[in-house]
C-alpha cells in the first residue's frame, strides 16, 4: 500500500527566480547583458550553485523564471556544463512583462505548472550546503495536519550586520516565533531598519510563548504549498515575497484568515547566504574560500566543471587551477584567500592577496591587487594598484593606474594610463541609463511602488536621461583618461521632483552596497537613535502615568522577558542602580549558577532583566560573561596547552549566545580581549603562561566571537602601555599570530587607511 502511494506521489518541483528585481548589481549586468545569476562567483556561475543544491535535494523538475535577458539564461542552461541525469528536467519560463517577484508567482499560478505539494522556492543568487530533506518532511507533516500551514522559510543564524558583511547594511530583520509542537510558527516579520520599536498584536500573547530574535538571515529559500501562488493571485498588490506577503500574512489576527508560516533553522555546519550586492558578493566569496560551506568549495565545483577545470588548495587558502597553463613569476607574492583561474599569466614582482582571478587574465609586472575580483580576460598593465574592486570581463587597466576601493569596472571598459579612479566609482560602456537590467528603481529595499510599466517614464524622464548622457560624455575623459573607454555610471533618477537630499541618499546607498564600505558609523548612529527613542518614550510615559499604571506599562511587564531577544539597548529605561551592587559580579554569578543543559537563551533573558534593573551596560555583561568563561574553564598553572584550548573553546561555544546578544560593535569585542588581559595580569596566572594568550586570541577569532579589526585595534593600543601589559603583549607566540593575521586578514573594517598600512607591512 505504501509503495502504491509513493508511485503516485508528485515528483518534487522547484522554482528558481533568476531575477532579483533590483539594480544592486549594476553596472556589472549592463553592456554585456549578462544576467546577475550568470555572473561568476569564484569562477562559477551563481545559477549553478542553486541548480546543484536542488539536484542534491532530490528535485526532479526545476522551473527557472526569467525576465531580463531570458534568452541568455535559457541558452546557458541548455549548454551548461552541468550534467544531471535525464530524470531531472530543467525548464526556463520567460515573461518580460513581470516587474516583481509577485508578478512572477502570479504568472506561475496561471500556468498550473507547479503541482507538487510542497515545492521549493528560491532565488537564483543563493549559495548553500543545507540539507533540506528534514525541513521538507516537517513541512509535509504540518501540512497534513493543518491545510493553512502553507510555507516554511529557511533561516541562517548570523550576527548583526555590523559583523556579518554578507548581511545587508539596511537589513534589520526581527522575527517573532511561537514555539508550538508543530514547529516555530512565525508571528512577526519586520525588516524595516527605520523602526526603532516592534508592534505585536496583544491577541498573539494568548496561548503563545513568543520569542523575538534579530540574529537571523532569511536565506532566500522557502518550502511552499501551491496555495502560496494562489494567495499572490488573490492579492495583486503583493510585489515582494518577504516584505509584503510574509509580513502581512503572519500579522493577520483573525483565525480563519491566517496563513500559517513556519521557520526552519539551519544547523551547525550548514551554510546559506544570498548575493544581494557587491558587498555581500565579496563576503560570500571569501567565506567559500575559507570553506565555511563545505563541500561547496572551489576545489569541489558543481557537476560538469571538473571536465574543464580542476583546482588545488594550498596553504593560507590559495587555490590554483591546474589543468590550464597558468604561469606565475617566481618573484610574485601570492597572499591568503586567493584564487587563480586557468590560462592566466602573472608577471614579476606582483603582490596579490585576497583576490579571485578568472580565466585567461594577464597581469603584468609590479602590480598590486588586494581583496578584488577579476573576471575573465582581464588585462592589467605594469605598476597598477587595485584595492577592493570588481573588474568585469574584458576590462583593461593601463600602466600606472590606481583603482580605489569600492570601484566596479563594467564589461570591456578601459582605464587609461596613470589614471586614479576615485573610491566607489562605477564604469560602464553603456552610454545611457538602462532600466531594462532589473526593475527596482534604486537601492532602497523599502520602495514598493515602482513599476516598469508606470506612466512616469514619460517625455520628462527621457529629457532627463538625455541630459544625463551629456553629463557622461563631458566627464568621460576626466574619469577614465584620454586613452580610456567607458562612462561613469550613476543611479537613475525617477522624476524631476527628486531633490538633492534624495540624490545624496541614493549615493550613500550605492556606497553601502559596495566593497570597502565602512559601516561602523552607520551602526553607531543607529544605536544612538534607538537610545534617544527610548529616552523619549520614558519622558512621555512619565507624563502620562496614573496611579494604576498605563496599559503600555502592563504590557511591558507582561512580555519584557520575551522581548529581551531584540537587539535594543534597554539600559536607558531605568535610571539609577542599587547602592553597593557590583553588577559585573552579580551578572557573573547568574551565569555560573545557570544549570547546564538549560537553554542559554533563557540565561540571556535573565541577564537582560538584571541589566535593565541595575542600568548596567553592554560592557558590564560582556565582562561578566568573559570572567565566567575563565571560571568555568577550571584550569591551573599545570594544565597542558591542549586541555587549556579544549576547555576554552568549549566554554566560549557554550556561552556564545551571550556574546552575540551583548556584542554589537568592534569596541564591544575589544572589551572581551581586555577582560582576558586584565584577568591574566590580575591573578589568573595560567592565562599569561606562553602561549596561552595567543590561544585565547586565536580561539576567539576562530569561533567568530571577535573579528580581525578588534584584534588590530587592541594591538594598536599597546604602542604605549605599562611594562607588565607590554610583556604579555610581546610574547613571541602572540606576535606570530598577529603577524599571520595581518597577512591573511580579510580587512573586515573595510577602511582605506587600514589597507594602506597593511600594504606597507606586507612582506
Amino acid at each position: 500500500m505504501v509503495q502504491q502511494d509513493n508511485k503516485h506521489e508528485q515528483k518534487l518541483q522547484a522554482v528558481i527566480l533568476a531575477d532579483s528585481f533590483t539594480t544592486t548589481f549594476q553596472p556589472m549586468t549592463l553592456a554585456s547583458g549578462t544576467p546577475k545569476v550568470l555572473c561568476p562567483l569564484n569562477n562559477v556561475a551563481m545559477l549553478d550553485y542553486s541548480l546543484e543544491f536542488l539536484a542534491g535535494a532530490g528535485v526532479k523538475e526545476m522551473f527557472i523564471f526569467c525576465v531580463n535577458n531570458a534568452d541568455k539564461v535559457e541558452e546557458y542552461v541548455q549548454q551548461s556544463t552541468l550534467q544531471y541525469s535525464k530524470a531531472i528536467k530543467i525548464k526556463c519560463i520567460k515573461d518580460r512583462n513581470c516587474g516583481s517577484a509577485g508578478d512572477a508567482l502570479r504568472y506561475l499560478d496561471s500556468t498550473n505548472l507547479v503541482r507538487s505539494d510542497p515545492f521549493i522556492l528560491m532565488s537564483g543568487d543563493v549559495v548553500t550546503n543545507a540539507d533540506i530533506v528534514g525541513a521538507l518532511a516537517q513541512h509535509k507533516a504540518r501540512r497534513k495536519k493543518d491545510s493553512s500551514a502553507i510555507m516554511t522559510i529557511l533561516f541562517h543564524k548570523c550576527g548583526p550586520a555590523s559583523k556579518a558583511s554578507h548581511r545587508q547594511v539596511d537589513d534589520d530583520l526581527v522575527v517573532g516565533f511561537s514555539r508550538v509542537k508543530e514547529g516555530n510558527r512565525i508571528l512577526v516579520y519586520d525588516d524595516d531598519v527605520r523602526n526603532s520599536d516592534l508592534s505585536i498584536p496583544t491577541s498573539f500573547f494568548f496561548g503563545n510563548n513568543i520569542q523575538v530574535r534579530n540574529d537571523l538571515v532569511d536565506t532566500g529559500i522557502s518550502i511552499c504549498s501551491p496555495d502560496v501562488l494562489a494567495r499572490f493571485s488573490d492579492e495583486f498588490d503583493y510585489r515582494d515575497i518577504q516584505k509584503q506577503f510574509v509580513r502581512n500574512s503572519v500579522a493577520e489576527e483573525e483565525e480563519g484568515l491566517q496563513n500559517r508560516i513556519y521557520a526552519h533553522f539551519l544547523g551547525d555546519g550548514e551554510y546559506a547566504a544570498r548575493v544581494h550586492n557587491p558587498r555581500s558578493y565579496a563576503s560570500i566569496s571569501r567565506q567559500l574560500l575559507k570553506r565555511w560551506a563545505f563541500p561547496v568549495v572551489p576545489d569541489n565545483p558543481p557537476s560538469g566543471y571538473e571536465k574543464y577545470y580542476r583546482y588545488t588548495v594550498g596553504r593560507k587558502y590559495v587555490y590554483k587551477e591546474v589543468k590550464g597553463l597558468t604561469k606565475i613569476a617566481r618573484s610574485t607574492a601570492i597572499g591568503a584567500y586567493t584564487m587563480i583561474g586557468a590560462d592566466c599569466t602573472i608577471g614579476e614582482n606582483c603582490a596579490i592577496k585576497g583576490t579571485v582571478i578568472g580565466n585567461q587574465c594577464k597581469i603584468y609586472a609590479g602590480v598590486s591587487i588586494s581583496d578584488s575580483f577579476l573576471w575573465e580576460e582581464v588585462m592589467i598593465e605594469d605598476d597598477v594598484k587595485i584595492t577592493k574592486s570588481i573588474l568585469c570581463d574584458g576590462v583593461i587597466i593601463k600602466r600606472g593606474a590606481v583603482i580605489g576601493k569600492g570601484c566596479i569596472i563594467g564589461h570591456g571598459c578601459v582605464v587609461g594610463e596613470d589614471v586614479t579612479l576615485p573610491d566607489f566609482t562605477r564604469l560602464t560602456l553603456t552610454d545611457k541609463i538602462d532600466e531594462d537590467d532589473d526593475f527596482s528603481d534604486d537601492f532602497s529595499s523599502d520602495d514598493d511602488d515602482f513599476s516598469s510599466d508606470d506612466d512616469d517614464f514619460s517625455d520628462d524622464f527621457k529629457e532627463k536621461e538625455e541630459a544625463s548622457i551629456e553629463k557622461y560624455e563631458a566627464n568621460t575623459a576626466s574619469i577614465v583618461g584620454k586613452d580610456g573607454k567607458g562612462f561613469q555610471w550613476y543611479p537613475s533618477m525617477d522624476s524631476d521632483s527628486e531633490d538633492d537630499d534624495e540624490a545624496e541618499d541614493k549615493t550613500l546607498s550605492i556606497k553601502m552596497s559596495s566593497l570597502g564600505f565602512d559601516s561602523t558609523k552607520i551602526f553607531e548612529e543607529r544605536r544612538i537613535l534607538r537610545e534617544e527613542d527610548a529616552v523619549d518614550e520614558i519622558s512621555l510615559s512619565d507624563e502620562d502615568k496614573t496611579i494604576g499604571g498605563s496599559v503600555d506599562d502592563s504590557m511591558d511587564n507582561a512580555y519584557s522577558g520575551d522581548m529581551a531577544e531584540q537587539d535594543v539597548d534597554f539600559t536607558m529605561n531605568i535610571v539609577g542602580r542599587q547602592k553597593g551592587v557590583d553588577v559585573v559580579k552579580e551578572l557573573m554569578n547568574l551565569i555560573l549558577e545557570h544549570e547546564p543543559g538549560t537553554a542559554v537563551e533563557n540565561l540571556a533573558i535573565e541577564l537582560n532583566s538584571f541589566k535593565f534593573s541595575q542600568n548596567a551596560t553592554f560592557a558590564d555583561c560582556i565582562t561578566a560573561t568573559t570572567k565566567a568563561v575563565v571560571k568555568k574553564m577550571n584550569v591551573n598553572d599545570d594544565t597542558p596547552d591542549m586541555e587549556f584550548v579544549k576547555a576554552l573553546r568549549s566554554e566560549l561555544k557554550y556561552l556564545s549566545p551571550l556574546y552575540e546578544k551583548f556584542c554589537h560593535l568592534t569596541a564591544d569585542e575589544i572589551v572581551i580581549i581586555e577582560t582576558f588581559e586584565n584577568l591574566a595580569l590580575g591573578g589568573e596566572n595560567r592565562l599569561k603562561i606562553s602561549p596561552a594568550f595567543r590561544f585565547i586570541l586565536q580561539t576567539l577569532h576562530d569561533v567568530e566571537i571577535i573579528g580581525e579589526q578588534a584584534i588590530f585595534d587592541w594591538a594598536a593600543s599597546h604602542e604605549e602601555c605599562d611594562a607588565e601589559k607590554r610583556a604579555l603583549f610581546m610574547q613571541e607566540p602572540t606576535q606570530e599570530f598577529l603577524e599571520w593575521l595581518g597577512d591573511a586578514s580579510e580587512s573586515e573594517s573595510e577602511s582605506g587607511s587600514e589597507d594602506s598600512s597593511d600594504d606597507e607591512n606586507d612582506d
